[in-house]
């Protein structure tokens, strides 16, 4: 049977029922038999009536899982450009605060005008891959689950993010190397800087629900 042929007589007999305003089951089958339905008319009534709720529940669940995908991907976007902003920033900084000075020849990478763009490329992937992409899956794994998600709890989780993944490098980095302490105090700062503004701006975008 089609599925027009299904539904059909669930949209007719919604309509009558509509006109004779019952309100729950029980009434509805005794006006229903009442009006002169017969028992399989009725049952075929009730079949489509669960059937037709468990499809409208898989499509909205569906939906809804194609709007969770999108603003993920709209945060993550959001996040990326967000990282490609501040990015500059702290270069700027670093030239200002001098923190390349002091350190030993050839520790620093020479970066000249043949390989700047597939330098810009590398950095600029590996960035929003480590900083914005992987946490942002995580993150949005974790909003549904907890059913949170915001501006503090974005920035709470990438601080995590951060206190695990790019603290231990930058406190280890000077044991293992001779690099200058303000280099490694200005990436502890800029690098937390980094992560929250990431993490308040995924969380703002983000919704859940």
């Amino acid at each position: 049977m089609s599925i027009e042929a299904r539904v059909l007589p669930v949209v007719n007999l919604r309509k009558k029922a509509a006109q004779i305003e019952f309100f729950d089951s029980t009434s509805c089958l005794t006006v229903l038999c009442s009006r002169g339905f017969g028992l399989s008319t009725i049952r075929t009534f009730f079949e489509n009536e669960t059937e037709m709720d468990i499809i409208e529940h898989k499509f909205q669940s569906r939906l809804g899982t194609y709007m969770s995908v999108g603003w993920l991907v709209l945060a993550l976007v959001a996040g990326s450009v967000v990282l490609n902003i501040v990015g500059p920033l702290r270069g700027m900084s670093e030239k200002r605060m001098g923190v390349y000075k002091s350190m030993l020849p050839g520790m620093q990478v020479e970066v000249t005008s043949e390989n700047l763009r597939t330098w810009l490329a590398q950095m600029t992937l590996a960035a929003v891959l480590l900083e914005v992409i992987v946490p942002g899956v995580i993150y949005a794994v974790l909003a549904e689950e907890l059913d949170r998600s915001g501006v503090l709890f974005g920035m709470l989780f990438w601080g995590g993010a951060w206190l695990i993944g790019s603290l231990p490098p930058l406190v280890f980095e000077p044991m293992l190397i001779h690099v200058p302490r303000r280099f490694v105090i200005h990436n502890i700062v800029w690098s937390l800087l980094v992560y929250l503004i990431i993490g308040a701006v995924v969380g703002l975008i983000y919704p859940v629900g």
